[in-house]
């Protein structure tokens, strides 16, 4: 049996300027525990990837925003073209 010491979260941040930076800041307004699929399991939770999580994220936040510029950072997890088509998806509505 696996053990894993910690929780992976997904997070949504808006870059806000602030005045004391030359860079802007990532301010995190909606974040998800990506559990894994032993304790989605004892949860009977349904299990998601990573990048299901980060597509419906990204969808939440085209329907509260449908005309704001949205762009998704990610690590190597991201990578997956399910995540680009749903992307892909959100520009054309």
């Amino acid at each position: 049996m696996n053990k894993v010491l910690g929780i992976r979260w997904i997070c949504v941040c808006l870059l806000v300027p602030v005045p004391w930076s030359l860079r802007s800041w990532a301010l995190p307004f909606m974040s998800v525990p990506a559990l894994s699929k032993t304790t989605s399991t004892q949860l009977n939770k349904r299990q998601r990837t990573i990048v299901e999580w980060a597509a419906l994220l990204m969808g939440k936040v085209r329907r509260w925003q449908p005309d704001r510029e949205m762009i998704l950072v990610g690590d190597g997890t991201y990578a997956a073209l399910s995540l680009i088509r749903c992307c892909q998806a959100l520009t054309r509505r």
